[in-house]
């Protein structure tokens, strides 16, 4: 994580790599700089996105349609295609949130609204036929699976939060194994260093400290919070950690699962 969104996602394009459609690694970096491309009106760099999107767009309409389906002959990858162009041209890489994420979304609320138009729901239960030949809906079916896809969807956002979260740490030279053995064990601990943590984060001063120095403003820190060196010394891995939690955006589960609120850098915008 550093300072701006802009060199947050600039940092974590290098290091983390997306596959293509035609099975090519293409790392973000060079997605993005075709999606800009794309933006400003470049035909083959929008076509390049768009083979290499293709097979996330089948993956994703086929799982909201619980069932495979056929570019020669379902609409509703034609509509996923759209909602690709569609997402190419409203993207924004400040925002933060990945393309393939953000593509999910668009073609999730485009299939809908063809959904809504069509007066019916894609998601079926196979178990009852009607006298005209037709698969008939089941409500419970339906239900069961919208929550599948939805826990889906919650591991997915979740393996990614996970992968952001470890590549802020590993600018401190922690990793997720130190972190386990740096959680205080005490109710009272804990709740000392999480403080510390809180305090840490809505100072800018002290984050900016931190950010570019990669290290923990010991004094200052102890002089807010009225803890020792050697106790926050000793608590570095386990603040920092919680201080990274609450100020980088799109961390919304590990949040929710530490008990902390979000707390923005200066320039800072979460996206919900």
């Amino acid at each position: 994580m550093t300072p701006s969104s802009s060199e947050t996602h600039e940092r974590n394009s290098d290091r983390r790599p997306s596959v293509s459609g035609t099975g090519r690694v293409m790392p973000d970096r060079e997605l993005i700089e075709h999606l800009n491309r794309a933006q400003m009106g470049d035909d083959d760099a929008r076509e390049k996105v768009i083979r290499h999107s293709r097979s996330f767009v089948y993956r994703v309409a086929c799982g909201l349609c619980q069932r495979k389906l056929s570019w020669d002959n379902d609409d509703e990858l034609s509509i996923g295609l759209i909602a690709l162009n569609e997402a190419i041209d409203r993207f924004d890489a400040e925002k933060g949130v990945p393309f393939h994420s953000y593509v999910r979304l668009v073609v999730q609320s485009r299939l809908g609204d063809h959904w809504r138009r069509e007066g019916r729901h894609p998601l079926v239960s196979m178990d009852k036929q009607s006298p005209e030949g037709e698969w008939e809906l089941h409500p419970a079916a339906t239900r069961e699976a919208i929550k599948r896809h939805r826990e889906q969807e919650w591991i997915s956002d979740s393996q990614m939060e996970m992968e952001a979260f470890e590549r802020y740490l590993e600018d401190f030279d922690i990793t997720m194994e130190d972190l386990t053995g740096a959680s205080p064990k005490h109710a009272s601990r804990r709740a000392r260093l999480t403080e510390a943590a809180l305090t840490l984060a809505r100072d800018e001063g002290m984050m900016g400290h931190l950010l570019s120095r990669r290290q923990m403003p010991v004094t200052e820190l102890s002089r807010r919070v009225n803890l020792n060196h050697k106790m926050l010394s000793r608590g570095r891995r386990y603040i920092i950690a919680l201080a990274l939690i609450a100020t980088a955006p799109g961390l919304q589960q590990l949040r929710s699962f530490a008990g902390i609120p979000y707390i923005p850098l200066e320039g800072e915008e979460e996206n919900l």
